[in-house]
């Protein structure tokens, strides 16, 4: 869940690089054991651009 990684009383890291680096990260191990990727965004944190980026990202 992007929550888990982006809000403050969680890991915290926020819409940055380093939190897209973590989930890409997360992503290619699951993919490295032939496992499925699965992610919960929620719909309303796509009103931001820098949270669509990352989102982008991680469905390609």
């Amino acid at each position: 869940m992007e929550c888990s990684v982006l809000e403050e009383r969680y890991l915290g890291m926020g819409c940055t690089d380093s939190a897209a680096d973590l989930m890409g990260e997360l992503k290619e191990q699951v993919r490295k054991f032939g496992g499925n990727f699965t992610l919960l965004w929620h719909g309303s944190r796509l009103g931001r651009k820098e949270a669509r980026s990352i989102y982008r990202e991680l469905v390609v």
